[in-house]
């Protein structure tokens, strides 16, 4: 599997929202871990892409430096990696 694209903007002070574009004809989910938390759990962003082989879905984050391992899995297993660093500030946005 291949990450070819990814992005992310912060929306609505603690709302990102991610654009992640993929190669892979076996697509079986892309998921994330926040290594900046003291907790390193697995999270779901996708379980399907839109016609474009993009997963575009928003979360919500907690105040403060965000470090994502973003990962993409294609049925075998087999898994792509990239990464996305944020702060959330309660003091920005709209």
């Amino acid at each position: 599997p291949q990450i070819t694209l990814l992005n992310y903007e912060i929306e609505k002070r603690n709302r990102v929202k991610f654009m992640i574009e993929v190669v892979e004809d076996n697509f079986d989910k892309i998921t994330y871990i926040d290594m900046s938390q003291a907790k390193l759990r697995e999270r779901t962003l996708c379980t399907r892409l839109n016609d474009e082989n993009r997963c575009e879905v928003w979360k919500t984050f907690n105040e403060g430096e965000h470090n994502l391992t973003i990962i993409l899995y294609d049925e075998a297993g087999n898994t792509a990696n990239a990464n996305a660093y944020f702060s959330i500030d309660p003091l920005l946005g709209g």
